[in-house]
């Protein structure tokens, strides 16, 4: 499988892979090119990526991607519109001497890279043994002059050896940016190949004209839709509705879509749903509903429905939640959506059309799908942090025990305690940075937690109202702060109704939980109309419909000390969660022994390699598991190791709290490329924001 062109397209820059096995220095040399200075670098899972900036007027896009054993394999899937290749020999590594050879010799007659000029960078001399430097540095010179004889490949293959050079010490390693200018000049002086340009593809024309006809379309296809929301709906369940067309296609999708927004959910979820409901229909109709699932077409249709939804919602500065009648409003605000060829845009039929884009999701091998952040941030800029009042804080972290709680089959009662701990050591840390922050009180900490698991339990237990409609459908986990304060109508002083003020801010209350003096603590909590549900149905749309979704950012720390010390207790009592076993394992696979750390660098570095290979074979839970997810969780945990001295796990998830976070990987990936086929066949950077992959 290949990446698309669109991932490695720049304009007016050299896409150089630099390769190379590990500890061959090609990181070390990256960031020397880039910081002007040495780092020290840590194995890379998968691989870095940095501009680098030559005086001459090149831009070099240099790939660095990982050289442990576990990674090699797929190395071919960044060969697509490679114009330079650095290739870094280890020369004092004379123990992998044929191993590196073997690396060059296989890849280098590959269609991709045929064409493609290749330095061989002969390194860590510094670190050669001295009786045999001279017989060494002859035999590796020997065995790369005769693979540039005996390769036979149109591109020429150079051989770089300035005695000593080393990545970490030389002086000078811009020397190598030199040698690359020189390899890309001609005798003339001029580029003896052309920089990338964009290629044309089977994609339609834009312009004024097409968006014209667009916009005549989508106005005539709504002019004629004169059925109510509830009609359509009811037809669409049924399978009565006429027409069955592209323009009744987008309409479902995109009332399964608001659904999907208002119970937590997104475009993949909102997938699912509606690939259900087409297989139903053609279960009951055959012969009317022919059309059998197509995986990708559907996810590519529903992300085009959500950029146009949010392209909706700031061109017109609506202040309410996304609504089903919304839909004729999104159409003619984004008339492109009906043109049913508007995936040629985005794929090649090739890619499009194959069996694996119809039972998996596939991104687009022509130009990435548009993102929701663009109109937003035009329009809005970047708006200021708002402060958390208190009560919202506490309210917060109620909801996160609870969900944590709900979610475990550990018993309540240590997971709060844990929970509680960890806010109050976590508000002593933050005090000590500011005084904003009321002190610890751990009767207004129990009073939320039970406030609010009472309020959820009620909402999410059949029969404990008095019709389903008063019930939340949506996912506890996925509910939000704004969602569960609209639902049961909380304004953060329900505490009034069951504390007087004296017992509410004494410091006996602080000290221990009190019992409240007026009012025993609430069992249930009854939702109390169909407005708050459809209050809190639209405070999730409008977090979910958003591309700062509330997963794309880090939870407070609070919540991620709660998240910790839940991960931590299940583990103990032996009820851990999948993911609380994953991050065990890789913890125990990576962590360094007393005895490797006193090795010397050469052995400990060997052994981390083994370690790495290792962690990489272990599955990551869930129904997302593929080299992206593997190596993500890896790279977390080992950059989190090489930072800890001590052996006990329930320290280290406490001192590394994001790890306890299971959406982590959707602070740095969008849900579209982290649970795409390309993201489980080989290692895809981020999308949302970078990983750090090396320890300064």
């Amino acid at each position: 499988m290949k990446l698309g062109n669109w991932m490695f397209w720049r304009p007016n820059e050299r896409r150089v892979l630099l390769m190379g096995l590990d500890y061959a220095g090609k990181t070390t040399l990256l960031y020397r090119w880039l910081l002007n200075k040495t780092v020290e670098a840590i194995p890379t899972v998968g691989f870095n990526v940095e501009t680098i900036k030559y005086p001459a007027g090149y831009a070099f896009e240099v790939w660095d991607v990982g050289g442990c054993d576990k990674i090699r394999p797929l190395y071919r899937h960044y060969f697509q519109n490679t114009e330079l290749i650095i290739f870094l020999h280890n020369c004092a590594d004379m123990d992998r001497f044929d191993e590196q050879l073997d690396l060059l010799r296989n890849f280098i007659p590959d269609e991709e890279l045929r064409h493609v000029p290749v330095l061989v960078v002969l390194t860590v001399q510094d670190l050669m043994e001295p009786a045999t430097k001279d017989e060494d540095m002859a035999k590796i010179m020997a065995a790369y002059q005769d693979m540039a004889v005996s390769c036979r490949r149109p591109a020429p293959l150079r051989i770089f050896n300035s005695p000593g050079f080393s990545a970490t010490t030389t002086e000078n390693p811009n020397i190598i940016l030199d040698e690359l200018v020189k390899m890309i000049t001609d005798e003339h002086g001029g580029s003896s190949f052309s920089p990338k340009t964009n290629k044309s593809s089977d994609s339609k024309v834009s312009g004024a004209a097409t968006g014209g006809s667009d916009a005549e379309r989508a106005k005539a296809m709504a002019d004629t839709d004169v059925t109510t929301t509830d009609d359509f709906w009811r037809t669409f369940e049924d399978g009565t509705l006429e027409p069955w067309d592209h323009y009744h296609h987008l309409k479902a999708g995109f009332f399964v879509l608001v659904e999907a927004f208002e119970q937590g959910g997104g475009v993949l979820d909102a997938a699912e749903t509606f690939i259900r409901h087409l297989e139903r229909l053609r279960a009951g109709n055959p012969q009317r509903f022919r059309n059998t699932t197509h995986r990708t077409m559907t996810i590519f249709w529903l992300a085009q429905l959500h950029v146009a939804a949010s392209s909706y919602i700031h061109s017109s500065d609506i202040k309410r939640a996304l609504r089903r009648d919304d839909f004729k409003a999104v159409v003619l605000n984004s008339p492109q959506l009906t043109d049913g060829r508007l995936w040629s845009e985005y794929y090649s039929k090739g890619a499009l059309f194959n069996q694996e884009a119809k039972d998996c999701w596939c991104l687009p091998d022509l130009r990435p799908l548009p993102s929701v952040a663009a109109g937003k941030r035009q329009k809005a800029g970047h708006a200021p942090t708002a402060t958390v009042a208190d009560a919202d804080r506490l309210i917060g972290f109620g909801l996160t025990v609870v969900q944590q709680t709900m979610s475990s089959k550990a018993r309540r009662g240590p997971i709060v305690k844990a929970a509680l701990d960890a806010l109050m050591s976590s508000t002593m840390r933050e005090r000590t940075v500011t005084t904003a922050i009321p002190p610890y009180s751990e009767t207004q900490a129990y009073f939320w937690v039970q406030l609010v698991h009472a309020a959820i339990a009620t909402a999410t237990t059949p029969g404990a109202n008095k019709t389903a409609s008063l019930q939340w459908s949506g996912s506890v986990e996925s509910l939000t702060l704004p969602a569960l304060k609209a639902l049961f109508g909380i304004t953060g002083d329900e505490w009034r109704e069951h504390y007087s003020a004296k017992l509410w801010e004494s410091l006996g209350a602080r000290m221990q939980f009190q019992p409240p003096d007026k009012k025993p603590l609430p069992n249930v909590i009854a939702v109390s109309d169909h407005t708050r549900v459809g209050a809190a149905r639209g405070a999730m749309a409008r977090s979910y419909a958003a591309e700062d979704e509330p997963r794309s950012e880090l939870p407070p720390p609070k919540d991620l000390a709660v998240m910790a010390a839940v991960l931590a207790q299940e583990l103990a009592d032996g009820s851990g969660s999948d993911h609380g076993r994953m991050i065990q394992a890789l913890f125990r696979t990576l962590q360094p022994s007393v005895e490797d750390r006193g090795q010397d660098p050469r052995g400990h570095r060997k052994r981390r390699s083994l370690a790495i290979a290792e962690g990489l074979e272990l599955p990551c839970p869930g129904i997302i598991d593929g080299s992206t997810q593997r190596m993500f969780w890896v790279q977390q945990v080992l950059l989190a190791v090489e930072s800890f001295e001590g052996a006990d796990f329930g320290d280290f998830i406490r001192s590394n709290v994001h790890l306890a976070y299971k959406d982590l990987p959707l602070v740095h990936y969008s849900p579209m490329l982290w649970a795409s086929q390309e993201a489980k066949a080989v290692y895809l950077g981020p999308d949302r924001k970078s990983l750090s992959s090396f320890i300064i």
